[in-house]
């Protein structure tokens, strides 16, 4: 009989075996996640549970009968740090192949040209050793992700996009209570260990209704210009970590970005004045906003621009944070648009444009290009006939657009 086993417990894992049983998958269906309770809904935890306006079993996605009623085996409490070589050995006769092709076809799933590295349960970001000798389960995501970056570039002569938006508790937390179960900094060994190969970092900077320190051994609280200033100092300056944990040396400006939640009832969430007095001092075009006083004179001109969760939540609200962003900090959103043009196969120009924007790569002809706008909404889709390309832009809204090429996926800007 067929079985499939989903490691990770998550929203992600919950989705894929739920819609294995809508596509009438009739084999076994096992379930692994490392925290003692199913699936649930993250964000209700600071919101609404923690404060008493939710039952515990209303954070669930699905009630425990549900896994019953389809056959889906959970195994909660369940860590999973490798496959054991007997049962590689097992997949691999599955499969019938040697170790080379399972993992050739492994890599074949990978058609994106970035990834994005998410980890939140409390058994993966804490108790993870120092910054420079991590305990045994980072040490294994570091390795996966280097040779993974690795591969890509061999394989497809470009570099893989590699971006990470952890909590606050989970990097700068490090100033206050390395690797505590709250304040799981192991992001930052990561992070030290990936400097050279991580193209954007954004720390979301909500849901840390405790504050958190900036480098001036003082507690700011989010939804102030003062938290977005020193927490985000802090990750591209770095620090040394409490409890002798070591240092984290931080990231150039051009790889960190500002997140912050879009609803305007969410944890964190501040006015587009507050974040437009926050980001100009970062970025050396404003006055100090609050008490925080940068540390670099004159800040940090490459501040790659901003994230928000979510899009679906921007919407509800008149797409507020995607307007505010456009109007305001366009500037921010062109800075480094190289970086990512380097990244893929394909050159968007001139970028902020209006009017007209030229789409040119050596290897474009014959493919499907398709074109988002930030609410990832399809604007236009075609058949490449050539390598260059030409697309009237007057009639689009002022913005950020993706353009997608058979998986490959670039940016440009709408002025």
């Amino acid at each position: 009989m067929k079985h499939i086993v989903v490691v990770g417990a998550g929203q992600a894992g919950f989705s894929v075996v739920s819609k294995l049983r809508n596509l009438q998958f009739d084999g076994s269906i096992t379930l692994i996640g490392n925290e003692p309770v199913p699936p649930y809904q993250r964000p209700p935890l600071s919101k609404k549970y923690l404060l008493g306006e939710m039952d515990v079993e209303r954070l669930y996605l699905r009630p425990l009968s549900f896994y019953n009623d389809y056959e889906i085996n959970l195994k909660l409490g369940q860590l999973i740090f490798k496959i054991s070589e007997s049962k590689y050995n097992d997949i691999k006769n599955i499969y019938n192949v040697d170790q080379d092709t399972l993992e050739y076809r492994i890599k074949e799933c990978i058609k994106s040209n970035f990834i994005d590295l998410d980890l939140e349960q409390g058994a993966y970001v804490s108790q993870a050793g120092t910054i420079s000798n991590p305990s045994s389960h980072i040490t294994y995501v570091i390795t996966a992700l280097q040779e993974l970056l690795s591969w890509y570039q061999t394989t497809y002569s470009k570099k893989m996009i590699l971006t990470m938006a952890p909590e606050v508790a989970y990097t700068v937390g490090g100033l206050s209570n390395y690797m505590s179960s709250t304040y799981g900094a192991s992001y930052l060994a990561i992070i030290e260990a990936l400097q050279d190969d991580i193209d954007l970092v954004m720390v979301q900077l909500y849901n840390a209704s405790g504050g958190s320190y900036g480098l001036d051994n003082v507690i700011y609280y989010e939804g102030s210009a003062d938290f977005i200033v020193s927490q985000t100092e802090a990750i591209i300056k770095g620090f040394t970590c409490k409890n002798s944990k070591g240092t984290y040396t931080g990231l150039r400006a051009n790889q960190v970005a500002v997140a912050l939640p879009s609803r305007t009832n969410a944890s964190g969430y501040c006015s587009p004045a507050i974040v437009k007095s926050a980001v100009d001092y970062l970025r050396g075009t404003g006055s100090k906003p609050g008490s925080y006083t940068l540390q670099k004179v004159g800040g940090y001109k490459g501040l790659r621009g901003l994230m928000t969760w979510s899009i679906n939540e921007d919407k509800d609200n008149a797409n507020a944070f995607v307007n505010n962003y456009a109007s305001i900090f366009t500037s921010c959103l062109s800075a480094n648009v190289e970086s990512v043009e380097a990244a893929v196969g394909f050159q968007i120009y001139p970028n902020p444009s209006e009017g007209f924007v030229f789409i040119q790569g050596s290897d474009l002809k014959g493919k499907t290009l398709s074109l988002y706008n930030s609410l990832g909404a399809l604007v236009m889709q075609q058949q490449t006939t050539d390598n260059k390309i030409l697309i009237d832009i007057s009639g689009y809204s002022t913005g950020l657009y993706l353009v997608n090429v058979d998986g490959e996926v670039n940016r440009f800007i709408v002025k």
